[in-house]
Formats: C-alpha cells, structure tokens, sequence
C-alpha cells in the first residue's frame, strides 16, 4: 500500500516541482528587497547618528566600544524584527490549524527552522555591516568636529 507521498511521487512527477519553483523565485524576490531596504535603513540611521557617536567618544568611548555598540544596536534590531515577524507570520498557520481543528484534523504543524535561522542569520550580517560600514569612516575624524564643537 502507498502512503500519500509516494503515490503522488509515482502518479505525477513533476507536482511538486514547478509551483516550488516558483514559490522559491517570489521568495528571493522578496528577499532581495528585504535585504535592500535592511541596507539602507541601517546605513541612513547610522549617519544620522554621526553627532551621537561623536558624543560618546567625547564621553571617553573608544573608537571600538562604539562601534561595538552601533553593532550591538543593529543586531537587536534584527532580533525584534524576526520575533515580531515570527509573531505575524504565526497568525496565518494558526488560524488552519484551528479551522483544521474544527473538522477534527489534527495537523502537524513543520516549519523550516533551518530556512528562518539562514534568513534571520543574513539579515543579521546585512544589518551588522551596512551599520558599521558607515560607522567607521566617521570615527576616524576628530570627534570635537563631528560633535559640532568649536574650540
């Protein structure tokens, strides 16, 4: 006797592979404009915040501490976004599950842990970089003049 699976697998080959396809070519899609917006939202915050970094360097930060820090900002940036993401995304395959419920299925639900960890991991490296890349040419003038400071 087959399973669901292999009947499917047997009957008709290629079910499986063109709507995956497709699903994985919207899903880079949208993934390059995460990964563009992410860029640039972390490069324009950072700039912006070239007076604030200055003012701790004046403080008695060093150049590492402070990048350290627009690191560390940048990071649980990325955290609260998945989680929040997480959250949202969470909505829909509750709610099959329940309807599910309701027809007295009882669904496994899977998610691809690995997949979100990788996406989640990218976001992370863009975010880190696209923060601190901008960071440290500007730590490397005088922070009395990034301060607006005259002497």
């Amino acid at each position: 006797m087959l399973g669901k699976d292999e009947w499917v697998a047997a009957t008709c080959p290629e079910t499986n592979r063109s709507p995956r396809l497709g699903l994985l070519l919207v899903l880079g899609i949208a993934l390059l404009y995460t990964g563009i917006s992410l860029v640039n939202t972390m490069v324009t915050a950072t700039s912006d915040r070239v007076r604030d970094l200055a003012v701790l360097r004046l403080a008695g930060a060093t150049n590492g501490q402070v990048l350290r820090l627009v690191c560390a900002e940048s990071l649980l940036v990325v955290a609260v976004g998945a989680l929040l993401g997480l959250a949202v995304a969470a909505l829909n395959p509750a709610d099959m599950w329940a309807a599910l419920s309701l027809l007295s299925v009882r669904p496994t639900p899977v998610l691809p842990w690995p997949t979100i960890g990788a996406v989640v991991g990218a976001c992370a490296f863009l975010a880190a970089l696209a923060s601190v890349a901008p960071a440290g040419p500007a730590l490397r003038r005088r922070a009395v003049e990034l301060a607006g400071i005259h002497e």
